[in-house]
């Protein structure tokens, strides 16, 4: 039952929050115990072998590379620098697994995005570090073995804690026992949050569910402390409207005194939260919070694009030969090999978006037709502008859609300058005037091949949702979250999430 308490703050008697020194000195520690570090040492010893196999496979590349394209036959002779670099990227390996120890890389709560941001910066540090070491002792060392080695090192370390990460994240006891308090529409949200962060290790524990617009009162306090006691290592949740509920001081100092984890989740909509400044008022208890311009800035939008013309350059010259295959697969299904289909670009601009073609030639009779004689169908169409069994398909249509290879010609698009690896989908003109305020957004962006809406299920999300992940992405643009994606696009593609 939801309390419903006249007074702005909970009064706390001093005998309920008495407890035995054993309690208290377990108190002391709980903050920084998490019940996932059991598992922890699975991230580190993935992290040290993946710099290792880094330093193994790179040394041997440099040494097929320097014996075909300089006769330098190092296989046998040896890179030079060899023992000095072991011993150097010993040291600095333990030095990186410290540092990203600290940053919280061995337990849950940091995401993808974040974990590549410093994960790439420390990597980029070590670098010039070795570096500087061999400089410094004068060493004779291969320059291209070292650059190579840490180049490698990224990778690899991302994937071996992609793999850690889906066997940790199958046992409970890695994971963050959380305890969500808010109204039960702030407790769906987060636990919607939750299930989509879930590289992030939450485990909700316990819900305690509030009255909307009613102050937090002793009742809710009492069953408070009765849901953190049986869980070692909780981290308490808010999930709270913007601005934060004062009533909640009273349970803030409790939390404070007992060195208990929370954190407030709170919404704050049309803002750029992952490009937000967070400048602290320590005089007054408050923060002062400043969405930054995200792809907006000429020097983002520069990194932006370069970003595009290389992953687009240099995946159209890898998949040459697969394009050539399925354009010849296309043709043998009767018609053209290429669909281009008019849609809205950056600044309102239209242009044409090319696909490899999945429809048979009479597609819009067919589908007209179908939508007559089929009302359910036609409800679907209206809802979301797809079909989950759609007459129009051919066969190899249905192969390319659900593995997205139809996509693959969008790669001149991007070349173009209409269109970007990551960014908003391609929308007709008739359905831009569904985005209502969202398509401001979506005019300051250039299309993407994949973006949100690709890693979040595709056709099985509402239209409404799809826009909504649009405007989100438009308004919080980071490079980091744009390779976020992009990595998330593999394993999304491969299960064929939602693909119609």
């Amino acid at each position: 039952m939801t309390t419903k308490a006249a007074s702005a703050e909970p009064k706390i008697a001093l005998d309920d929050v008495r407890l035995s020194w054993g309690q208290r000195a377990w108190a002391n520690v709980r903050a920084a115990y998490r019940p996932q570090t059991r598992l922890s040492w699975l991230f580190v010893a993935s992290d040290f072998l993946a710099i290792g196999l880094s330093l193994l496979a790179s040394g041997f590349v440099v040494a097929i590379a320097t014996y075909f394209f300089f006769d330098i036959y190092y296989l046998r002779e040896g890179l030079p620098g060899g023992t000095s670099r072991l011993v150097y990227v010993t040291v600095i390996a333990v030095g990186i697994v410290s540092v990203l120890s600290l940053r919280g890389h061995y337990r849950c709560g940091v995401p993808l995005h974040r974990e590549l941001q410093q994960v790439v910066t420390v990597i980029g540090f070590a670098m010039l570090l070795e570096g500087f070491l061999h400089y410094a002792q004068k060493d004779d060392f291969s320059r291209l073995w070292l650059v190579a080695t840490w180049l490698f090192a990224i990778p690899l370390v991302l994937t071996g804690r992609a793999l850690v990460k889906m066997i940790v994240t199958k046992h409970d006891e890695w994971k963050i026992p959380v305890i969500v308090v808010g109204s039960e529409r702030a407790i769906e949200s987060a636990l919607t949050l939750f299930q989509a962060e879930y590289q992030m290790g939450y485990r909700t524990v316990s819900k305690l569910v509030t009255a909307d617009n009613v102050p937090f009162g002793h009742d809710d306090f009492v069953r408070l402390r009765a849901a953190v006691k049986p869980w070692r290592g909780a981290h308490i949740i808010f999930a709270q409207p913007f601005p934060f509920d004062p009533s909640l001081r009273g349970v803030l100092r409790y939390l404070n005194t007992e060195r208990i984890p929370y954190s407030l989740l709170a919404p704050l909509h049309e803002m750029s939260v992952l490009n937000m400044e967070v400048l602290p008022l320590y005089r007054n208890e408050m923060v002062l919070l400043s969405p930054r311009e995200g792809a907006s800035r000429v020097t983002a939008a520069i990194i932006k694009r370069i970003t595009d013309l290389l992953i687009a350059g240099s995946t159209l010259i890898l998949t040459l030969p697969l394009m050539a295959f399925i354009a010849a697969a296309v043709v043998g299904d009767r018609g053209t090999v290429f669909y281009g289909h008019e849609r809205i670009g950056r600044h309102g601009k239209k242009f044409t978006c090319y696909k490899f073609r999945t429809m048979v030639p009479n597609a819009d009779a067919i589908l007209a037709d179908y939508l007559r004689h089929n009302p359910e169908a036609a409800e679907e169409w209206a809802r979301t502008q797809k079909l989950a069994d759609d007459p129009r398909v051919t066969r190899i249509g249905r192969f390319l859609r659900r593995t997205s290879l139809d996509e693959l010609p969008q790669l001149y698009n991007i070349l173009k300058g209409e269109m970007s690896v990551v960014g908003p989908r391609p929308v007709t003109e008739a359905e831009l005037l569904k985005y209502g305020e969202t398509r401001d957004y979506y005019l300051k962006m250039r299309p993407g091949v994949t973006g949100l809406w690709q890693i979040s299920g595709r056709s099985n999300t509402t239209y409404e949702r799809r826009v909504y992940l649009d405007g989100w992405y438009a308004r919080n643009w980071s490079f980091w979250h744009d390779i976020a994606i992009i990595m998330r696009t593999v394993p999304a593609v491969l299960s064929s999430r939602g693909a119609v």
